[in-house]
């Protein structure tokens, strides 16, 4: 079985049992949370993760650092990712999960890039208004892209939308360049 394959059952698992109790949402942001702690805390993960560490330490560890009363089987799964040692594929669970939950609540999956990072609030609008324009809800990753030099450029199923000043820079050159092809054939 391939790693992707493994990881894909930990994502199907946990996207099944969020079915169950109608809260992929919520399982979805419970997991988008404890994902982001790691990118902060690499050593949580890493400790998480270790093979000297006791399993029963592992699991105390778990059941009090991420225990939910909302979310009754998260801790559960968490002490199945670390018996099975998939903590140093957490983030890669998380990605598998939100593209299984997104698609069964009907949510589109998209890439913005940017030269520079944009705040959560830019990314809402963006996301805001690509969703009014597609008549969907549209979830947007940010990635940075320095050859852009300004402005964003947002890939939806399939779709790219171009408002980078790079774009803007090529169009304005075909522009021009045309338009002087253009003079050329009418003084003629």
């Amino acid at each position: 079985m391939t790693e992707t394959a493994r990881l894909s059952r930990f994502a199907f698992a946990l996207h099944s049992i969020a079915i169950d109790e109608g809260k992929e949402k919520e399982y979805l942001e419970a997991l988008r949370s404890i994902d982001s702690h790691f990118l902060k805390h690499p050593e949580d993960l890493e400790f998480l993760s270790s093979y000297s560490v006791p399993k029963d330490t592992i699991r105390r560890v778990i059941d009090e650092s991420f225990a939910s009363p909302t979310l009754a089987n998260l801790t559960s799964f968490l002490k199945v990712v670390s018996d099975k040692h998939a903590f140093p594929y957490f983030h890669d669970i998380c990605q598998l999960y939100a593209s299984l939950a997104n698609a069964s609540m009907g949510v589109r999956e998209g890439i913005v890039y940017s030269a520079s990072t944009l705040t959560s609030k830019e990314i809402k609008s963006i996301e805001q208004s690509l969703s009014k324009r597609l008549g969907v809800v549209v979830e947007l990753e940010q990635r940075y892209d320095p050859s852009l030099i300004g402005g964003v450029k947002v890939a939806v199923d399939g779709k790219l939308f171009d408002g980078s000043i790079k774009n803007k820079i090529e169009s304005l050159r075909k522009s021009l360049i045309n338009g002087g092809n253009n003079n050329e054939n009418r003084c003629r």
